[in-house]
């Protein structure tokens, strides 16, 4: 099945289940769990082009975070890490609170993530962090936003200002703001009731990863424009308390990496979570 049908064939579901404190998800194949967690204003979409290959070899579990897609609302103050705490308990609940969980988690997510990895401690067996937030706020970044009053208040507008906003801060290429990242980005955005940016904001990211004792990945999109002042700097200030940290950068793809190079993507993510004996 193709990515575009996947999706499809996923939003023809009647519903998403929901764990006990009201965290959806979908979850694809069997295994070893690998937690998925999405970006900013986003759902499990975010994952749409990466669950089918991964899903080959691993229990695949997409999480929609509290405030976005079909999960529940949040108080718009929640903490750091009460948001936190909310994500790590549904993990245990739907990975099991004894057996090992792999963690992936892009932008916003790729800060919850690693919240979540240092909260599970050993029971976190390896963690990927794609273009993470986590590192402050981004004062001095220019990025070109369309505004949506610019545009056409019809359906064609309206998808041409999702198509603008992809190609400003998300997609590199003009090819990748495709009819299905369209179609994301306006279920994403509809569904989306919570403002991370004071999460995304907090400058925890390198205090998280001192916490944490398992095998990290750090991937950039080589053309993001997202990472202030440069992704070069936070990956520094990542090897300063993680020397160790794998770092990994996609070549042609902006900051959803995931999505823009999907194969080089999941063969990045494959052979981290599968490492050679």
């Amino acid at each position: 099945m193709t990515a575009a049908r996947h999706l499809e064939a996923a939003e023809a579901a009647a519903g998403l289940p929901r764990t006990r404190n009201g965290i959806a998800y979908r979850q694809e194949g069997e295994g070893l769990p690998l937690v998925l967690m999405h970006g900013s204003a986003g759902s499990w979409r975010h994952w749409a082009r990466n669950i089918p290959a991964l899903a080959e070899t691993r229990s695949v579990v997409a999480l929609d975070l509290p405030g976005y897609g079909d999960s529940l609302g949040i108080d718009p103050d929640t903490s750091v890490d009460a948001y936190v705490e909310l994500v790590a308990d549904a993990i245990l609940e739907l990975c099991g609170r004894d057996d090992p969980v792999d963690l992936a988690g892009f932008s916003f997510g790729g800060q919850i993530a690693a919240g979540a990895a240092a909260r599970l401690g050993p029971r976190a067996r390896r963690l990927a962090l794609l273009t993470p937030s986590g590192f402050g706020q981004p004062t001095g970044r220019v990025l070109a936003l369309p505004r949506r009053k610019d545009f056409d208040p019809s359906e064609a507008g309206r998808r041409e200002f999702h198509r603008r906003m992809l190609l400003a801060m998300m997609l590199a290429e003009p090819a990748s703001a495709d009819d299905q990242a369209i179609d994301i980005q306006d279920a994403n955005t509809r569904l989306a009731r919570f403002d991370n940016r004071r999460i995304s904001w907090s400058g925890r990211m390198p205090a998280l990863l001192a916490e944490i004792g398992c095998p990290i990945l750090l991937a950039y999109g080589a053309d993001d424009v997202m990472p202030f002042p440069s992704y070069a700097d936070r990956i520094a200030l990542c090897r300063e308390v993680r020397p160790d940290i794998e770092v990994a950068l996609v070549p042609r793809a902006g900051h959803w990496l995931q999505y823009e190079r999907p194969v080089e993507t999941n063969r990045l993510l494959t052979a981290f979570f599968h490492p050679a004996a």
